[in-house]
């Protein structure tokens, strides 16, 4: 453990894994609900800051649990990372997997953005009702190097979510490098969730969703659903089928 500067930052533990261990990763719903959606919207994040997030769940997916099958687990996860104020984990990822083609640019982009987004006082409360707070956004203080490698921090109040996971979708972890439009991505994300049936929505709330602007549902279906079915079909293990009527789809 180390205390970081006069904000009094404590580091509990640290992730640091070059290779990937599983071509899956298990994103969890809480964690896709509360950090990729606003006001019902996605989120308009940037592909190489995906690819950290992706990263993020791979190097902890060993720590993931679901609380109602490992409770002492939970216990073990609220006496390290919930019992002071200003709690965080330190994660290093290399630069090749934010941007295969080592752009500075992009590496730099992502990490402002997950700084940035949601950065706020977090406020979290343990199985005892102890409460403790952290601030910032998904990361901090990231220390970038053009060696390689990029380290950061993850505070406890995302890193809980990211970790005790009640509900997930097993998601193949180079749907971020195989698919280059993030909402693509972020749609395949949702699919996850829908019931197997299906669903409906109209044209304006597919548009809100997803940040869009389709004058009308054959439109929305012939360039955004299209395109996404042809790449899914072919870099992911979740398809769909579509069909529109009126502003209906």
């Amino acid at each position: 453990m180390s205390i970081l500067d006069k904000k009094r930052i404590i580091i509990k533990k640290s992730f640091n894994k070059d290779s990937i261990s599983s071509n899956w990763i298990r994103f969890p719903n809480e964690f896709f609900n509360d950090f990729l959606i606003e006001d019902d919207s996605f989120i308009d994040v940037p592909i190489n800051a995906l690819r950290v997030i992706f990263n993020i769940i791979s190097i902890v997916g060993n720590e993931q649990f679901r609380p109602e099958d490992r409770p002492r687990q939970l216990s073990l996860f609220e006496e390290e990372f919930e019992t002071d104020n200003n709690i965080f984990a330190q994660l290093t990822i290399k630069n090749d997997k934010i941007s295969p083609s080592r752009s500075t640019h992009q590496i730099i982009q992502a990490f402002e953005f997950l700084v940035r987004y949601k950065m706020n006082w977090h406020v979290s409360e343990n199985s005892k009702g102890e409460k403790n707070k952290t601030f910032g956004g998904l990361i901090s203080h990231p220390s970038y190097s053009e060696r390689g490698k990029t380290s950061f921090l993850i505070n406890s109040f995302w890193l809980k979510k990211i970790i005790v996971i009640s509900k997930y979708n097993n998601v193949l972890y180079n749907l971020v490098y195989n698919v280059k439009n993030n909402k693509h991505i972020l749609f395949a994300l949702w699919l996850y969730k829908l019931p197997k049936e299906g669903t409906e929505l109209k044209l304006e709330t597919l548009n809100k969703k997803f940040r869009l602007n389709y004058k009308n549902t054959g439109d929305f279906c012939s360039k955004f659903l299209r395109n996404a079915r042809i790449i899914l079909d072919k870099y992911s293990n979740i398809s769909f089928n579509y069909s529109y009527k009126l502003n209906k789809i």
